[in-house]
């Protein structure tokens, strides 16, 4: 527990009144009157009103010690911080052959003359080119200040004419202080900068003098005021912490003013040049971001505390957050290992999820969030966290993932009051409540209770009702494929058209991880032995056209592979092969493999049988393909060919000419395959699809060995079996579960001999087919891995039993009444509100 501030005297003016009276009382007992009519009485309140002001000065007396306390340890004021911007520059008149320079400096406003932007790099536009782009910064650089002359005396201070300075922006030069030195004897080394043709070597800015040489040319910095401080200990001797300006040397300051909010301008702001080019425009594409004001002596009070506790480097996950909130521009951060929210996470590696500030008044919705997440701010605040960075650690700055949540209501207010007013000053209370730059937790649910809390909180509100959340993230139709990452805990995955989905709480919420209005997301993998590994294959509507999406992240980025031109893809796997990894594609012409690193496209394997011509059989193509481990470590593949044409099976790795057919499979319409390890054994699974109108075999299986199949081959698996059509597979320990085309999701449990299968039953919650009065056909199935979790996945959306299949609700909705779910480590930011206000007069009824 912190120690309370202590008051010196605690007395109020009705305390020093009660003591005036009952001296009062005490020492001259034949005054009577003690009204505030009373002469007497009105010097008193009058004293008591002055000693009142007395004890207020008396008990700010602390919090000056506390602020002086804060200066002696060098916490300071921060400084604004300034907005940074990408400008273009372009040709007004046609495309010349000569090349245009723009100096570094080079300023540019807005119609207002408002703000200034300089630019702080040389820029050409290439002979032939229309224009170029630079980084610019909103600040005035002042060139050579004279800003006092050394004394020859310790712990001197000189004092910048116009702080106060930008905040620190690593990689760039806000501030360099030169001071003037005789040009014989300088050390070549030394870094020297020219002014009226005499030469001032640069010092370093130092956060204290401790541990410094004699020899080292050093200063500290309060950037809020100006002040350039020198070493307090200065001559010759064990005492000296590094070197004084000489006596009469002069001291100059080449430093960057400016800064605060006003430069987050807004995208094509920047439109004037202050330093005209004939024949060059120039425009902000993008919006500024980073401004931030300077720091008031409250909100320093407040940030005291942590900065005491800084270290030089950053050690918790809380350094790491209070170092971003330093660049400027960003208003929340949430820091954590990496280990801790990803299997597939590296030790020491640490991921920092920031928030940009929004501009004051600006709506908390995504689109303006969006607008402040730029790669500069991004940039600037990775630099940064790698000045603090502990040797070993690897940290990785993201934004923080926002969710749109809109919030219905009907609220009712007493007679008096103007419903439009009430209702503006509700939507400011929700917008206050969920925003991303507000106090709410990062991954914490909002729930109706809060919402209600906010809205009757509004003076003049009788009651609310009719609550609803709507968010704009949930697979709620069209879902053709199901896979659960079998490395990361509670993660699932679902292809639903335009957008593939995942959740990471076990469908409790779901994020848009890919978002393709011109694909359908047909098919989603991961691989077992990579965790983080997630494959997408993406097809273009009536056109042939496949694209392959790899991810490293878990789906938080995406790389394209390859465009498969002409074939369709069915399925794909990926296999770690020596090196490098392979991703094999199941098409409709054969199966294709790709060294991913080694080659720019697939290849189709011509011949998979060894010793046996396959170009009739290519031709056919295959529907599924499986990868897996035997226990030994060699790697096998199996595909299954369409046309009922059998499976085969590659021991080798999927190489040419390895593959061989598993006897029994012949005949039947093998559309998935799926291995399965139980200990060391390992099963190879395969959904078989049934003719129109018959029950089907569903499931059936073999063991795969590293020597040869089980002689017995494949076994239909379970009894019972009346779904017709096998669509999609799943295991957890000790269940099997099956989504099929006419009875749901079957489950059987595999640890019982001659095992039934168990069907969903008409009223279980899936949808149904009225006409046939039967459940829909389903287009995948996931287990939880420990939880009695299954998720099914139909034209209607996902599908959830958390009761092993007895009953099942919509996991996939964006509509809700109690809450609305958000993902591990995000925020919510506003949506369209629908807040409906009506006097308690004028309700119907």
């Amino acid at each position: 527990m912190a120690f309370p501030t202590p008051k010196l005297d605690e007395r109020t003016f009705d305390d020093l009144m009660r003591e005036a009276r009952e001296i009062v009382r005490n020492r001259s007992p034949e005054w009577t009157d003690t009204s505030p009519s009373d002469p007497g009485m009105v010097l008193v309140e009058l004293f008591a009103f002055l000693t009142d002001n007395m004890l207020y000065r008396l008990n700010r007396v602390p919090e000056k010690v506390h602020v002086a306390l804060l200066n002696l340890i060098g916490v300071t004021m921060l400084a604004p911080a300034a907005a940074q911007v990408r400008l273009t520059f372009s040709r007004t008149a046609p495309v010349a052959d000569k090349p245009i320079a723009i100096a570094a400096g080079t300023r540019v406003s807005d119609v207002a003359s408002a703000v200034t932007f300089v630019t702080l790099a040389d820029l050409e536009i290439a002979a032939g080119a229309p224009s170029n782009e630079v980084d610019a910064i909103h600040a005035d650089l002042v060139d050579g200040e004279l800003v006092g002359t050394g004394n020859g005396e310790p712990a001197q201070s000189v004092r910048l004419r116009r702080a106060p300075l930008i905040r620190h922006i690593p990689e760039l030069a806000t501030l360099t202080v030169g001071i003037e030195e005789e040009p014989e004897g300088l050390d070549p080394g030394l870094a020297v900068r020219q002014f009226g043709g005499r030469p001032f070597v640069v010092w370093k800015e130092v956060s204290s003098f401790q541990g410094l040489a004699d020899g080292d040319r050093a200063y500290t910095l309060d950037r809020a005021t100006g002040t350039i401080s020198f070493s307090p200990l200065g001559g010759s001797g064990s005492a000296t912490f590094s070197r004084i300006p000489p006596k009469d040397a002069e001291i100059r300051a080449w430093y960057r003013i400016g800064g605060g909010k006003v430069g987050n301008v807004l995208p094509n702001t920047l439109v004037v040049m202050r330093d005209p080019i004939p024949g060059v425009s120039v425009s902000n594409g993008g919006r500024a971001s980073g401004g931030e004001d300077g720091e008031t002596l409250e909100r320093a009070m407040l940030r005291a505390r942590e900065a005491v506790q800084a270290l030089s480097s950053a050690v918790t996950a809380r350094d790491f957050e209070r170092i971003a909130l330093l660049a400027g521009g960003v208003a929340r951060a949430r820091a954590y290992a990496q280990r801790e929210h990803w299997v597939f996470g590296e030790p020491g590696v640490v991921e920092i999820r920031v928030v940009p500030t929004l501009l004051p008044g600006e709506p908390p919705t995504l689109e303006n969030v969006r607008g402040h997440q730029t790669e500069l701010l991004r940039d600037r605040v990775d630099a940064l966290i790698a000045d603090y960075r502990p040797i070993g650690v690897r940290t990785k700055v993201l934004w923080a993932h926002c969710r749109p949540v809109s919030i219905a209501s009907r609220v009712v207010v007493s007679p008096v009051e103007d419903p439009e007013a009430v209702r503006n000053r509700i939507l400011r209370r929700l917008d206050d409540l969920i925003s991303p730059n507000g106090q709410w937790p990062f991954g914490k649910t909002l729930r109706a209770s809060d919402v209600y809390e906010a809205i009757l909180a509004e003076p003049g509100v009788r009651f609310a009702e009719q609550l609803s959340f709507t968010i704009d993230e949930g697979p709620q139709s069209e879902v053709v494929d199901l896979h659960r990452d079998p490395n990361q805990p509670r993660t699932f995955y679902a292809a639903a058209v335009k957008r593939l989905y995942r959740t990471m709480d076990s469908a409790e919420s779901w994020t848009t991880i890919i978002d393709q209005p011109d694909s359908e997301v047909t098919t989603v993998r991961t691989d077992p032995e990579q965790p983080g590994v997630v494959m997408a294959l993406l097809s273009v509507k009536d056109v042939e056209t496949v694209t392959v999406q790899l991810s490293n992240d878990g789906g938080e980025t995406w790389n394209v592979v390859e465009t498969v031109q002409g074939e369709k893809l069915y399925d794909i796997a990926s296999l770690k092969n020596g090196p490098r990894a392979q991703l094999f594609y199941a098409s409709r012409k054969g199966l294709r493999v790709i060294s991913l690193g080694d080659a720019s496209s697939s290849i189709l394997i011509d011949q998979l049988e060894a010793g046996a011509s396959d170009a009739a059989l290519n031709e056919i193509g295959v529907y599924a393909v499986a990868v897996a481990r035997f226990a030994s470590g060699v790697p096998c593949v199996a595909v299954a060919r369409r046309e009922k044409r059998g499976v085969l099976i590659s021991r080798d790795g999927g190489k040419a000419g390895s593959f061989q057919p598993i006897p029994g499979a012949e005949g039947r319409d093998v559309r998935r395959l799926m291995f399965q390890r139980e200990g060391d054994r390992l099963f190879l699974w395969a959904a078989v699809a049934a003719e129109r109108g018959e029950n089907g075999e569903g499931v059936i299986r073999v063991e795969a060995r590293g020597d040869g199949i089980d002689p017995e081959g494949w076994k239909v698996v379970g009894t019972g079996w009346n779904g017709g059509s096998c669509t999609g597979l799943a295991f957890a320990p000790g269940l099997v579960a099956a989504s099929s085309n006419r009875t749901g999701i079957a489950l059987l449990e595999t640890d019982k001999a001659n095992a039934a299968w168990t069907t969903s039953q008409l009223g279980c919650g899936l949808p149904i087919e009225e006409d046939r009065k039967t459940l829909v056909p389903l287009t995948g199935v996931a287990l939880g891995l420990s939880a009695p979790l299954v998720l099914a996945g139909a034209a209607g959306g996902v599908f959830a039993s958390r009761d092993r299949g007895q009953r099942y609700v919509a996991a996939g909705q964006i509509e809700f009444t109690e809450r609305a779910p958000l993902p591990p480590n995000s925020l919510y930011c506003s949506g369209t509100h629908d807040i409906t206000v009506v006097r308690e007069n004028e309700m119907e009824g």
